[in-house]
């Protein structure tokens, strides 16, 4: 329990923080600042680093439009609703959660408000800690099962979270939301995750991805040509490329992927999809999501490589 409590306390200091960087966010363009402000929340440790290492605004330009395009839900629309609603999120804690010359937007309700949206319910009332009573807010996310509890500790109205009684799942759930939950609570959008491995075969120029079945949706075959019935899955993969944390590429790729029902029942299944990629030369870090675009599953994993002369002239 204690170890729990230990580890969300760091991850809210981690939230808080600027984090390591090359460039303080002061000294960011306009541009940059804004969607510093909106995402600082929503980034990935590697993605809060790479951001303040690249050297201009063009280039942050080019991180911030691969950074709502991979958390857009649905590409075949006009809007990207997962920026949308993160922006309305931030708009409404900016205006109603601001706690005396705190933002919104940075007190612990504002947080929570921006990662996990309105609540399912409110509940306000005085209980007892210590020798005193204090004012107490009780949030609950019917969807995740997740109560957030903020107490009034010195009674000036600032709501501070009481990591000691919210729900321990509330880590996980937060780190799940930073790039693929978007909808508000009660709307039936919910996601779950895909587990996979990946690697880069420098032999082949290609990366090998490994996935478990679990959580993925399938659906047979209606193909004249195979001989034998096989379970069909839809996924689109999204790669980004930060070589040297500087250069940006993004690819996508869409797989159709034909399995046996036999050997997807057997113990350990896995599916396998291979994605032909041309590293360059330099340390590299590869970011990827997997969604299941017949399901409603996503994943997502990253890896450091260091790609040199010799592999490339293989």
């Amino acid at each position: 329990m204690m170890k729990r409590v230990v580890g969300f306390f760091l991850f809210i200091c981690l939230m808080s923080s600027l984090g390591f960087s090359k460039i303080k966010v002061s000294s960011l363009d306009e541009e940059s600042k804004n969607f510093y402000n909106y995402a600082r929340y929503l980034f990935t440790k590697n993605e809060r680093k790479i951001f303040l290492s690249l050297p201009d605004k063009n280039s942050r330009k080019d991180f911030i439009k691969v950074f709502w395009e991979i958390r857009d839900p649905n590409p075949n629309t006009t809007d990207n609703e997962f920026k949308l609603e993160i922006e309305e999120r931030y708009e409404f804690a900016k205006r109603y959660l601001k706690e005396g010359v705190i933002p919104g937007w940075k007190t612990d309700r504002g947080r929570i408000y921006i990662l996990l949206g309105a609540p399912h319910s409110k509940d306000e009332r005085y209980y007892t800690y210590g020798d005193t009573r204090k004012p107490v807010k009780f949030w609950y996310y019917q969807g995740s099962n997740i109560f957030v509890i903020f107490i009034d500790k010195n009674g000036f109205g600032r709501y501070e979270m009481d990591l000691r009684n919210t729900s321990l799942s509330l880590i996980d759930e937060l780190e799940k939301r930073k790039y693929y939950i978007t909808a508000k609570e009660g709307s039936g959008f919910e996601t779950s995750e895909i587990k996979f491995k990946f690697k880069y075969n420098t032999n082949s120029r290609e990366l090998i991805y490994s996935l478990s079945p679990d959580n993925i949706y399938f659906e047979q075959s209606n193909s004249t040509e195979l001989l034998v019935p096989k379970m069909k899955a839809k996924f689109k993969v999204d790669i980004l490329i930060y070589a040297n944390n500087k250069n940006i590429r993004k690819k996508t790729e869409v797989k159709v992927v034909l399995i046996d029902k036999a050997q997807l029942l057997k113990k350990g299944a896995k599916i396998q999809i291979k994605i032909p990629v041309n590293l360059p030369v330099g340390k590299i870090l590869i970011d990827t999501i997997v969604t299941d675009l017949s399901g409603e599953a996503v994943g997502r994993k990253h890896l450091k490589i260091k790609v040199n002369e010799n592999a490339k002239k293989k």
